[in-house]
Order: structure tokens, then C-alpha cells, then sequence
């Protein structure tokens, strides 16, 4: 069963604590006939390939043998920690600035709550003790892990990371209808500012969004991503944010910022890596009416 509230975390571990495994993974999954010998040694090989040790769950998962639902399963069950469903679930925003958001995407962790002094973060692989020590360390307090499926976490971290950004991105605190190109360059170039745009991109491809439309309200902009044909409210910035934003995505797309008449198109790529390492090139087609 999923776990889609604080609530409901709490009183799972009130009444469960998590326990070593007494068999290792490979062989749960063999005893349950969900994956076969053969399936079992090729992950073993890759994962001795990788330049960097992947988990044999990963492995498993990248060659297609066994479904992220059935892993987390056996997880669960096997460590007796509870599966969070992170899309549902109503994280305490005020410990994400305990965790920095590079560490947060290095390791695919993102805190949820504090129960019994205990910072609870969300990551794939809960029996990584060498990271919440690192945790521990890093925010202050004792970390417990619970398991979230992995890009539902990447999911999450570009959504409320970005929210973070949104609330210290530079405003435009000129009243004159029109910034200079000095201003709109500064504007551009702070560091919330290309943090925002970059969390905001992933954000959309990791939804697979084939368009991103900003909306200016009165007070407000409505960040929205078009997904399988349909408009989905994503988040809502201020307004006076905007000259930043739309900068910053001018100069990503090569355009010409201080054009504000004549529409524009503009190009940009994006380069992502799974966790294979393997390069994604994402070309994005930008026009954007002044």
C-alpha cells in the first residue's frame, strides 16, 4: 500500500521500525519467480560494467526484467519500509532548506517530514547507510529513509526545489515601462533566476510536456505545461518575476533580449543523462510574443 500523507507516515512508523534483510534482493526475486537466473546474472554483469556502481534494482529495471512497481514491493516488504507516493504526498516545504538542492539531485533524495526528532527523506535505495550518515551531517539531524520510486523523486525535486527558486527570484522594483538592456541582462544572469529556468525545463521534460506557457495575471503568472494535449497548471509566480524569467529564456534561446515588439524564435538543448549515463540532446522550440 501506498503512503500519500504525513499523516499516515506517522502512524507507520509509530508501529514500524525497519529491519536488515535476512536474504539478499536477487534472491527474494528469484524465490518469487518475478525474475530468472539468466535475467539475474546479465544485470550482474552490467552492473559490474558501469563506471559507477549502480544498484542491482537499477539493473534489473534498465534491462527490463522486472517493473518498478514489483521492485518497490519486494523492497518494501524485504527492509519493511513503507513506499511513498511522493505525487500525493504533502511534504513539509520548510526542510528542503535544510538539504541542499545539489545534493538532493546527486543522491535522488528529498526530505518529507520530522518524526521523533527524525529528519524522513524519500530515496530509491533506503539501506544506502553511508548517504544518511552524509544526511545526518549535512542537515543537522538524524535521517530515516523510506522508499519512493526514483523518478518520482527527480519529479518532486524539480517541482519543489523550483517553488523554493520561484520565492527568491529577482523582481523588477522599476516602475518605468521599459528596462534598460543593462537591467534586463542582470535580471538574467542571477543565479535564482538560472536556477529557476533550469529546474523549469527538467521539470518539463521529465513530464514530457511538448510546450511551456506562461500566463501573466494581474498579480500573478500561471506556469503551464502542455502534456498529451492537455493545459496543466504547474505553479504560480509573482508577477513582478517575470522580467527575470523571460530574460533568462530570451538568452537560453538565443533571442534578442531587448526586443519587445516583434515575436521571436529562439532554439535551445538540453542535456540530460539517465541513469545508465547514457546523453538525451532535447531540442525545444521557444517563440514568444513580447
Amino acid at each position: 500500500m501506498l503512503i500519500k500523507n504525513r499523516e499516515a507516515l506517522n502512524l507507520h512508523l509509530n508501529n514500524y521500525r525497519p529491519e536488515l534483510p535476512e536474504k539478499l534482493l536477487g534472491q527474494i526475486l528469484l524465490e518469487r519467480h518475478l525474475i530468472t537466473p539468466d535475467q539475474l546474472k546479465a544485470a550482474l554483469n552490467l552492473q559490474r560494467k558501469q563506471p559507477v556502481k549502480l544498484r542491482l534494482g537499477e539493473m534489473l529495471l534498465n534491462i527490463d526484467a522486472i517493473s518498478q512497481e514489483q521492485l518497490s514491493r519486494v523492497i518494501s516488504e524485504q527492509l519493511k519500509v513503507p513506499v511513498v507516493d511522493l505525487a500525493e504526498f504533502d511534504l513539509d516545504e520548510s526542510l528542503l532548506s535544510l538539504l541542499p538542492e545539489e545534493i538532493a539531485r546527486q543522491y535522488q533524495v528529498i526530505p518529507l517530514m520530522i518524526h521523533a526528532e527524525r529528519m524522513i527523506v524519500a530515496c530509491p535505495d533506503p539501506t544506502q547507510h553511508e548517504l544518511l550518515h552524509l544526511l545526518s551531517f549535512i542537515t543537522g539531524k538524524p535521517v530515516e529513509a523510506v522508499l519512493a520510486d526514483s523518478k518520482a523523486i527527480e519529479h518532486a525535486i524539480n517541482m519543489h526545489y523550483g517553488t523554493v527558486a520561484a520565492e527568491v527570484l529577482p523582481e523588477d522594483d522599476n516602475h518605468e515601462p521599459v528596462l534598460s538592456l543593462q537591467q534586463m541582462k542582470q535580471l538574467a544572469e542571477d543565479k535564482p533566476t538560472v536556477r529557476f529556468v533550469d529546474n523549469l525545463l527538467e521539470d518539463a521534460i521529465s513530464r514530457r510536456a511538448s510546450d511551456i506557457h506562461i500566463r501573466p495575471g494581474e498579480k500573478e503568472a500561471t506556469i503551464q505545461f502542455r502534456v498529451d494535449g492537455v493545459l496543466l497548471d504547474i505553479r504560480k509566480i509573482r508577477r513582478a518575476a517575470l522580467p527575470a524569467i523571460v530574460s533568462r529564456i530570451k538568452i537560453v534561446g538565443g533571442m534578442n533580449i531587448a526586443e519587445r515588439r516583434l515575436p521571436q524564435d529562439g532554439r535551445y538543448m538540453v542535456r540530460m543523462r539517465d541513469r545508465l549515463r547514457q546523453k538525451y540532446h532535447l531540442v525545444c522550440r521557444d517563440q514568444r510574443y513580447p
